[in-house]
């Protein structure tokens, strides 16, 4: 069912919590091309900032290896980021698709095209891409 209303509610944020700072850091201001919105900061003896993502925010907090859930485990969130960065340029960066590119079976012909990656600590990040 497509609704031309704007949506009542949007997303705000997602924090990943991560022993690999740094990594998740560069990850996330390459693959989608976040730019830092405030910090590094520290948050009880730990780092933390956020990158902007436009309308919402993906706040990264440091913590240590043994308080990470497992990869599996599916509380571990997924984020969606649309982006106009390219498989190419993604591949550049040395960031690998973990599927091809598709559009989702719909008979809506505006659907983004997706893909999906996962992070320096396994989290699953959607890519989408507006059709052109």
């Amino acid at each position: 069912m497509t609704s031309t209303a704007e949506p009542a509610s949007r997303l705000s944020g997602v924090v990943f919590r991560t022993p690999q700072f740094e990594k998740l850091r560069e990850f996330y201001g390459t693959a989608p091309g976040l730019a830092v919105g405030s910090g590094p900061t520290v948050l009880n003896g730990r780092r933390a900032m956020l990158l902007d993502a436009g309308s919402a925010f993906v706040e990264l907090r440091e913590i240590d290896p043994g308080d990470l859930p497992a990869r599996d485990d599916p509380s571990v969130p997924r984020l969606a980021i649309r982006t106009t960065l390219t498989p190419i340029n993604l591949a550049a960066h040395g960031i690998a698709l973990n599927d091809p590119p598709r559009r989702p079976a719909t008979d809506d012909p505006g659907q983004d095209t997706i893909a999906h990656v996962r992070d320096p600590d396994g989290h699953l990040v959607q890519l989408r891409w507006q059709h052109q």
